[in-house]
């Protein structure tokens, strides 16, 4: 498949143009980039947060893990704040469920 992509930065005029061919690779999410990986742990934090429809068999616990194995280097400790607040999530969701 090749990918036409045309854009223009907000405070220029001119456009920049550009094309990409994508191949009909199927890869493991094992072997997925870092950044991708992370993403999806993110994106099936906030799915569970909203009891989304399209949260599959997501759990919390498995999105420590996902966030847990994409940390990469983490230099910035953005990616372990991430963690902390999920595990965080976890505590509060097994407070609330002794007490309701």
């Amino acid at each position: 498949m090749t990918v036409h992509v045309r854009y223009k930065l907000p405070d220029d005029n001119a456009s920049v143009t550009f094309n990409t061919t994508l191949k009909n690779e199927m890869n493991s999410f094992e072997n997925a980039a870092i950044g991708v990986r992370f993403a999806a742990a993110v994106a099936q934090y906030a799915m569970l947060l909203r009891n989304s429809k399209y949260k599959g068999t997501s759990t919390l616990q498995k999105v420590i893990a996902t966030a847990e194995n994409a940390k990469g280097n983490n230099e910035n400790g953005c990616r372990k704040a991430f963690v902390q607040m999920v595990e965080a999530t976890v505590g509060l969701v097994k407070e609330y469920l002794l007490f309701s």
